[in-house]
């Protein structure tokens, strides 16, 4: 396909398609997927589930071609992942880590990344969207608060909120979330769902998803073992099947629990 012609399908985000998509590391390993299938549509929200080395992370790897030799087709708009240069799909996605990086800057670099198309404006509207932007007003220098050593002179909540204002700046038309599985203050942790709630009723998300909050709003789960897709639908059907999703719940309590999470293993 044209240079030209593949540009301008990427323009804007429309479909992205797993098609029988197998993947290992290598031709000795096993398969850590194993024939998974499903699609994202604009303007859904799918949630990852599964315990420990299900498979959850590569997906999310092989969307960011992370890895590359997979089996099957991955297609982004109908067009073929393996065939799309990185460079031509970065504005189409912004990954939100669990493992939260903050340089030794101010607040203001590390939600800009120092790019002069991301102003001011825009820097504040990205901490406004995820609600961080009244905690920086609250510190010393505000948005030229200057953080130390990863952030240390924040509250863990406070980083993944900034973490979260930067992947918002960045633009990106689906989000891409690594739920972070850190307890952080009440407080903060009130603000964090607020934010992913946020992003739920208004972008495209793919997410590995921890918490019910999280969770019981995606359109569809995909509940994964052992690299294969054992379980999909919507929180209420998965939970009256009294599978494999419903075993993963810690008590009846926390299914009803806006807070709830899912075991420990599960990460």
């Amino acid at each position: 396909m044209p240079e030209e012609s593949v540009k301008e399908k990427l323009a804007n985000f429309q479909t992205l398609e797993f098609k029988n998509v197998r993947f290992r590391y290598n031709d000795n390993s096993p398969y850590v997927l194993n024939d998974v299938s499903f699609t994202l549509n604009k303007g859904e929200q799918l949630a990852l589930v599964g315990t420990t080395g299900s498979g959850k992370s590569t997906i999310i790897r092989l969307i960011n071609k992370t890895y590359m030799d997979y089996e099957g087709s991955i297609e982004l708009n109908g067009i073929e992942l393996s065939s799309i240069a990185k460079d031509s799909m970065l504005h189409l996605f912004s990954l939100m880590q669990q493992d939260v990086f903050l340089f030794e800057q101010d607040i203001h670099f590390n939600i800009s990344l120092g790019c002069e198309e991301i102003r001011e404006d825009a820097v504040i509207d990205a901490a406004e969207y995820v609600y961080a932007h009244d905690f920086i007003l609250d510190l010393a220098d505000q948005y030229q608060f200057e953080l130390k050593n990863n952030g240390s002179n924040l509250s863990a909540g406070q980083a993944q909120l900034i973490s979260f204002a930067r992947s918002v700046a960045q633009g990106g038309q689906v989000m891409m979330l690594d739920e972070a599985t850190s307890s952080v203050d009440s407080i903060t942790e009130n603000l964090i769902q607020k934010a992913i709630g946020r992003l739920f009723e208004e972008k495209t998300v793919i997410a590995i998803a921890h918490r019910l909050s999280t969770i019981r709003h995606s359109d569809q789960i995909l509940v994964l073992n052992q690299g294969k897709i054992v379980e999909r639908g919507s929180h209420q059907n998965l939970l009256a099947m009294g599978g494999v999703y419903a075993s993963l719940l810690t008590d009846t309590a926390n299914i009803e629990d806006d807070e709830g999470l899912l075991l420990a293993e599960a990460k």
